[in-house]
């Protein structure tokens, strides 16, 4: 599912051929069908509208749930004069069946209701929220109820996530037509709650392809690599687009030697874990063989908890690899179809990684530690690279902070990309994938339970299996945030660990190839 900034938006809706009239309506009928799901019969709903076009739907909304039978009450935080014309045509609508909308009444907006609906704003936002909207704000973010905004909280930027000022907290986001850059950055992340995207009757044909970002929300959504309309893609996907058609099933002869065979450079003394959790990841994955190269002690550590991998003794200097494993690393690195390097590794094994990376052409995921060297100067492999960033990381690349990171979680990806020619998957909530001259692939897998150490080293595992194949990124990032996603249904919401997200790769595999 493509995502568009609010000029792309409104050009999709002026190649549709559908009057606006009729696109308000099937507005005003998607958002009042959720209005039905979370309300009791008989509840009270408040809807806050602004003077436009969102104001519409809003009064579209207020229509339909006075003639279900709630008790509705309606303010407009603008005067009748000022509506735009379709406001104009709701208001007129409204009145016929009944309703009075109130016009700058705060008094409405200190009461509370059973649910709210934001209308005020809709995604043409482009400056500072002041005056009557910035007051109608305040006041239902200061009420105890939930809140259903329209296509988007308002006061927030629909291309940037920005917050204008103030802008609604909403229970809910119903986002008409196709999602927009603010459900995955900056506040709009945070105020959108949870989201869904409501069909408003746009053709397919109306709204082609080619745009910057892309939503993989479905195994049957591949990441998109040009060319054909959106209906004739979906139907050349169905089972077995370009993502999934690296997770096919095996066949009846295949052997270990087929199915690739991981190297994971990773772990010292004080970080013997993630060594284990990035080999868990690859295994987990499928992957044929996984060979772990680094010290005795981390040696020591996962053979006690894997006992299927292979282990690669390296010299130690200073509870770290030593410069001198750079001669048994070169000579067998041939044996390997990927690798990951850089997981609990400590940035003393920057002179290794430079002498080793002048020839290294193994496809490789570069995380952590290898990561917080590149921040420092260190040259990025030759061959094949996935660089695997948290906000953290990122703002090191790139030389600024975590919050600007979060604030322009898209153009940070691209930025990433520019900066070092290969493959970025930006973690965090809706992890960002750029790769190749296509658009940004953005997750729509994963929960909050994932938030806990250990989970980037299972991910840089599972994307090395995938690897050469330059959508291991983006499809990692699904499949990893669809096993954490049976982690919580099976194991609870928050408190699951890394290795136990690990143990559900497999079943979320199974399901993305069914």
């Amino acid at each position: 599912m493509w995502i568009v900034t609010a000029a792309e938006m409104h050009e999709v809706e002026g190649r549709a051929g559908i009057p606006f009239e009729t696109l308000m309506e099937n507005a005003g009928n998607a958002v009042f069908q959720k209005v039905q799901e979370v309300s009791e019969p008989g509840a009270t709903i408040a809807i806050a509208c602004g003077k436009g076009n969102n104001g519409g739907d809003g009064l579209v909304v207020a229509r339909l749930a006075h003639n279900a039978g709630f008790k509705v009450s309606c303010f407009i935080a603008a005067e009748e004069k000022d509506l735009g014309e379709l406001c104009l045509v709701q208001l007129t609508r409204a009145r016929e069946v009944g309703l009075e909308p109130k016009f700058l009444d705060f008094e409405l907006l200190s009461k509370e209701h059973d649910l709210w609906v934001d209308a005020l704003l809709g995604t043409g936002l482009n400056g500072e929220v002041t005056g009557p909207l910035a007051q109608a704000i305040g006041l239902i973010n200061d009420q105890r109820s939930r809140v259903i905004s329209v296509d988007i909280p308002s006061g927030i930027g629909s291309d940037t996530g920005t917050e204008m000022g103030s802008a609604v907290r909403a229970t809910w986001t119903i986002v008409l037509g196709l999602p927009k850059p603010f459900l995955f950055q900056g506040a709009g992340a945070v105020c959108s709650g949870k989201w869904l995207t409501a069909d408003i009757g746009l053709p397919n044909e109306a709204i082609g392809c080619g745009y910057s970002a892309y939503l993989l929300d479905t195994p049957e959504n591949p990441p998109p690599r040009g060319g054909g309309s959106v209906s004739d893609r979906r139907d050349a996907n169905r089972g077995e687009g370009e993502l999934l058609c690296f997770l096919e099933n095996r066949h009846q002869g295949s052997h270990k030697g087929e199915n690739g065979h991981v190297l994971v450079l990773a772990g010292s003394r004080r970080y013997r874990g993630a060594a284990t959790l990035a080999a868990l990841g690859a295994l987990r994955a499928g992957a044929g063989l996984v060979t772990v190269a680094s010290i005795e002690p981390v040696v020591q550590a996962v053979a006690s908890q894997i006992p299927e991998v292979i282990f690669m003794t390296l010299p130690e200097e200073n509870g770290a690899i030593a410069d001198s494993a750079l001669e048994i690393l070169q000579t067998t690195k041939n044996q390997f179809t990927s690798c990951v390097i850089g997981p609990g590794l400590t940035t003393c094994v920057k002179n290794l990684l430079a002498r080793l990376w002048e020839d290294w052409t193994v496809p490789t995921v570069v995380d952590a530690d290898a990561l917080n060297l590149i921040a420092e100067g260190l040259h990025v492999p030759k061959g094949q690279c996935v660089l695997t960033p948290h906000p953290g990381e990122a703002a090191r690349l790139l030389g600024t902070d975590v919050q600007s990171i979060q604030a322009d979680r898209f153009g940070s990806a691209r930025a990433l990309q520019a900066k070092f020619r290969c493959s970025i998957v930006l973690k965090g909530a809706s992890s960002i994938g750029a790769q190749g001259n296509g658009p940004l692939v953005v997750n729509s897998t994963g929960n909050p339970g994932m938030a806990t150490g250990g989970m980037g080293d299972v991910l840089a595992g599972v994307i090395a299996s995938l690897l050469p194949n330059d959508q291991a990124g983006a499809l990692g990032m699904y499949w990893h945030g669809l096993a954490g996603d049976l982690a919580e249904k099976e194991i609870g919401k928050i408190g699951y660990s890394a290795s136990e997200l690990a143990q559900f790769l497999p079943l979320a595999r199974s399901m993305l190839t069914e």
